[in-house]
Order: structure tokens, then sequence, then C-alpha cells
């Protein structure tokens, strides 16, 4: 009977349960999932999500499978007594209770450079991993790197002096143009990067006033009386065929092109040689250009100030006793004669700008400082609102000390600007002595700050920074760049300027 019973309890006793868990590692992306059904587990960067943990009846045979992510590749299993290695899919006996780790990895492509053309230049990426230099097609450096599946990687060509970038080439790569280029590496890719050997083309003004554009693009030159501005200058790959236009403005003509072209019509290079060419225009009568000065202009409120303007015609001549108007642009704070006197009403700054009449209508900018009496002035030595764009140009800070009867012993000054339209690229100490500390963290941004402390002080205008910008890429932009500053004390006194300090605010813009 005892016996029995035993037998009966052995009968009814239930199977023994063990505990799968399945963990992560690595750096990619996967699925893990079982049969029979109870894992069904992902895994991102070694952090399990989802059901990473069923128990089982012992002895079931467990068949796990795992399914990485798009641009994810599986590595391979881990745990103890665990022999699938790498296999796909991997059978758990369950035994005994179990933990099985799955690796799943970033899949990686690789991005290969290749050179073409005569000239040399190197390219650079970002990530970093390609440094390339090309040199008649011709390849060193690093010019293959692997990246992890879905990256960007911006690559960027520098071509060497006497080379012009030519271009970017290869499967699936839409860079027009010789900028930057962005490839997503979704598989491996191969980019071919082009560096000609450049010769210079400039073109210089006869006299009379128009402009000379090209095809393809480089030059957009301006001439006024024969002088030029914008870009008269371009690069361009060896045997390229240019084509020069002549524009004269209303009122005016084109006389005809000398040196490396002649005649009136279309001028036709090609680029086997550094070329130079001039336009010369006929007229038009009257005022061609105006130049307004001083720049800038400081006036205390209460006070008045002359401004100076020189009108030429489309031949470089001076105009005697042109007929000029004047406006003030806020004339709350300064107003301007008809005879072009400024005259500060309150402190602060306003545009004044001067007109000729006739001709072209030649106008001129300046920026009219209006200062507290005997007060410093925070200004820089801009002379002009628009620059063309990619231009590089050096703005100096400068703190006037005027007729405060004091010499500047601290200063804290914030210079901002608009990074469509500036882009820092370096400072340098000014001219006066002074070493400011500068912090460039936030220049990016369009942010940088200097401060500086002299026992000794400095008198008169103090130069206290010289900035090197380029103008923003993109035309049409407007903006400013702004000083403001929080300290100015006099050395020796420690008399606090601040209150009579006046900071300017330069509007700017890209042509």
């Amino acid at each position: 009977m005892i016996a029995v019973a035993l037998a009966a309890c052995k009968g009814t006793e239930s199977p023994r349960q063990f505990t799968l868990t399945v963990q992560g590692a690595g750096t990619g992306t996967g699925t893990v999932t079982s049969a029979p059904a109870g894992i069904n587990c992902t895994t991102t960067a070694g952090t399990t999500s989802g059901t990473c943990t069923t128990s089982y009846t012992g002895g079931t045979s467990v068949t796990l499978t795992a399914t990485p992510a798009a641009g994810a590749v599986f590595s391979g299993w881990n745990g103890s007594g665990i022999t699938c290695a790498t296999s796909r899919p991997c059978v758990v006996t369950m035994d005994q209770a179990r933990s099985v780790s799955a690796t799943f990895g970033q899949q990686q492509f690789m991005l290969t450079v290749q050179g073409a053309g005569s000239g040399t230049g190197s390219v650079t990426s970002a990530p970093p991993g390609i440094n390339c230099t090309s040199s008649a097609g011709t390849t060193s450096g690093t010019c293959a790197a692997t990246y992890a599946a879905g990256t960007f990687v911006t690559l960027t060509a520098t071509p060497a002096a006497g080379t012009v970038a030519g271009g970017w080439s290869g499967s699936g790569i839409g860079c027009p143009g010789t900028g930057p280029c962005t490839v997503t590496m979704d598989q491996a890719r191969t980019v071919t990067v082009a560096f000609g050997r450049s010769f210079a083309l400039s073109v210089q003004g006869g006299g009379g006033t128009g402009a000379v554009s090209s095809s393809p693009g480089g030059i957009n030159c301006t001439i006024r009386a024969g002088t030029t501005s914008g870009t008269c200058r371009a690069s361009y790959i060896s045997g390229t065929l240019v084509t020069l236009a002549a524009t004269p403005v209303a009122g005016g003509d084109f006389s005809g092109w000398s040196g490396a072209c002649t005649g009136t019509g279309s001028c036709v290079l090609d680029m086997s040689a550094d070329r130079a060419v001039t336009a010369t225009f006929i007229g038009p009568a009257g005022p061609t250009v105006l130049v307004l000065t001083p720049k800038p202009l400081i006036v205390d409120a209460g006070a008045a100030a002359g401004t100076t303007v020189a009108v030429k015609d489309g031949s470089g001549s001076t105009i005697p006793n042109p007929t000029v108007t004047y406006v003030s642009r806020n004339s709350s704070v300064a107003s301007v004669s008809g005879t072009g006197t400024v005259s500060g009403v309150t402190q602060g700054q306003a545009v004044v700008v001067a007109t000729a009449q006739g001709g072209i209508n030649p106008s001129d900018s300046l920026l009219a400082v209006v200062a507290v009496p005997g007060g410093p002035v925070l200004i820089t030595d801009i002379a002009q609102f628009s620059y063309k764009t990619d231009t590089v140009f050096t703005v100096t800070v400068i703190m006037d000390m005027r007729a405060s009867a004091e010499l500047l012993g601290s200063t804290s000054v914030n210079v901002t600007w608009d990074p469509s339209v500036l882009v820092y690229q370096a400072h340098a100490d000014g001219g006066s002595g002074v070493s400011p500390a500068v912090n460039t963290s936030y220049a990016p941004s369009g942010l940088l700050t200097l401060t500086m402390a002299d026992p000794n002080g400095f008198g008169g205008r103090v130069e206290l920074l010289r900035i090197t910008f380029s103008a923003g890429p993109a035309s049409g932009n407007t903006g400013q760049l702004s000083l403001t500053t929080s300290e100015v004390t006099g050395a020796g006194t420690f008399t606090d300027l601040l209150a009579r300090t006046v900071a300017v605010t330069q509007p700017l813009s890209t042509r």
C-alpha cells in the first residue's frame, strides 16, 4: 500500500522549468526570437528591451534566431555551455538555466577617394578618416576609410597653389560644383576628385563705367571711372574657354578690349596661360563715383562736424561743385544739412547717405556716431556696409578715448556678428601695444569676447584687437557687427567711464 501511494505521488510531479535569458552586446541593433515561442528580444548597443527572459520545460531544445536591423550585422553568440559561436540560428538545450548573449555590430562600408586631373590637392573628411593627396591623378596618404552604415561623410577638396578643384564624380554621388561633398555611407563608395592646373584671369578698367562678367562664372567685375571693384580676378583649369562680356551702364558705351583681347565683341580666352584683359568704357556723362568721408564720423551731442565728398565722372575726372543731396537715416540721433554738416542730437548712431545728382546718381554712406561730450567711443575701422561674398578682410576694434582726460585702464568687450554675413577666420593684437585676453569659443556662432587691464593705461585711439573675417558665401544676406562693453575704467584713477561710452553697431550685407 505504501509503495502504491508513493508511485501515485511521483506520477503527479510537475516537470522542472528552467529560465532562458537573452542579453545584448555590441554597438548595433537586432532582434532575437525563439522557437518554441517565448523570446522576442531587441538589443540596441547592448541594451535589451521586449521579452528577453522566459521559462522552458527541462530538456526542451530552444532555437534562437538573430535578425540584425538595417545597417547592422550579427557577430555571434556567447554564454556558458553555448557552442553556437557565429552560427545562426542557435539551438540551446534547457537542461539548466541558460544565459545567451547576442552580439550585433554596425555594418561598415568602405569609402575610397581617387584622383584625376593634372593638378595637385588634398581631400579631408568629417568625421575624420580620409586625408588624401592627389597629384596628377596619383593618390597618397589615407585615401580609404570605413564608416558605419548610414554615416554622412563630408569631403572637402583643397587645391594646392596653382591648382583649382575641378569637381566630384562617382556612382551615386550628387555633388555639383567644387564645394564640400557629402556622401551617405549606405554602401561602399568610390569618389573621384579632380584637380587641374590653373591659370589666373584678371580684368582691369581702362576708363568709363560698366561691368564685365564671365562664362563659366568667376569674373563679376564692376568698373567705375576706370576703377575696379567686385571679383575682377579668377582662376580656371588649364584649357578652359572663358568668354567675357562687357555691359556699359545706361547712357554709356563700350569702347573695346585691350591686352589678351581686342575689338568690341565678346572676348573668348583659352586659359592655357595667365591672361590679363583691360575693358574700356565711355561715359556716361555726369557723376559716376561718389566717395563720402570720414568713416566713421564722430561728433559730440550738441556739436556739429563736416563731411567731405569727392565726385568723379565716367572718365575718372573730378567734377567741381557737384550737386549732392544728404539724408540721415536716424535724424533723431544725428541730422545732416544740405551742405553735409552733421549735427549730433543725442548719443547713438545714424547712417548718413550722400547722393550726387545726374549721371548714374552715385551714392555713398558713412556711420555717424554721436558721443557723450568728452566720453570714449568704442568703434571699428569698417569703411563700407557691403562686401563681396568670400572676401577676406580685417576689422580693427578701437576704443577712442578722445577728450576724456583718461587713459584706458581696463575694458571688457563683446563682439557679435551674424554668421551668414561674417565668418570668423583669425585674430591678432591691435597696433597700440594692447594684448587682450580673447575667448573665441563661440566664434563659429558669432561671438568673441576680449578683456584687458593695464595699470599704466593707453591714451588716444587705442587699437584693442584685429579680427580677420571672410564675407559669407551667399549674396543678399544682411546683418550687423555689434560692439558692447560692460566695463571701461580709467588707469590709475579707476574712474568708471561706462556710462559715458558709446559703442557702435555696424550694418553689413553681402553682395
